[in-house]
């Protein structure tokens, strides 16, 4: 939500549909409110942008990386821009990448799902980390 509340949606087990069917099994969806610099009716004069998110939202997202990452060591984030081939997905309008990367996460991904067609196994993951 805008004011920082993390909401549930359909439980991690159902897999996502945010993503190309490929990634759906072993993915699941964290979606901002806002992300557009206008009204949805204004398109194509919308831009998808990371400009409209509250300093509360990054704070929740900050907290939910935090978590994320410490029940999935190995884990991998990506944006949705990085899981959709032919314009499925935009968003968040920010590249999920370069946050990780960045301080406190100090973070990168393990693989590129797309030009690979799949997410490594956790056997890979480690490998990659040794």
């Amino acid at each position: 939500m805008k004011n920082g509340d993390i909401q549930t949606g359909i439980p991690i087990s159902s897999g996502s549909r945010h993503v190309a069917s490929e990634f759906n099994a072993l993915s699941f969806g964290v979606a901002f409110v806002g992300g557009y610099n206008g009204a949805r009716g204004d398109r194509p004069l919308v831009e998808l942008s990371s400009n409209s998110y509250t300093v509360a939202q990054w704070k929740s997202f900050y907290a939910f990386m935090k978590a994320f990452y410490m029940s999935i060591p190995g884990g991998d984030a990506f944006g949705q821009n990085d899981l959709s081939q032919g314009g499925v997905g935009q968003g968040p309008g920010f590249d999920v990448g370069d946050i990780i990367e960045l301080h406190p996460f100090n973070r990168i991904n393990t693989c590129d799902p797309i030009s690979e067609g799949s997410f490594l196994t956790r056997e890979e993951i480690i490998a990659k980390l040794i």
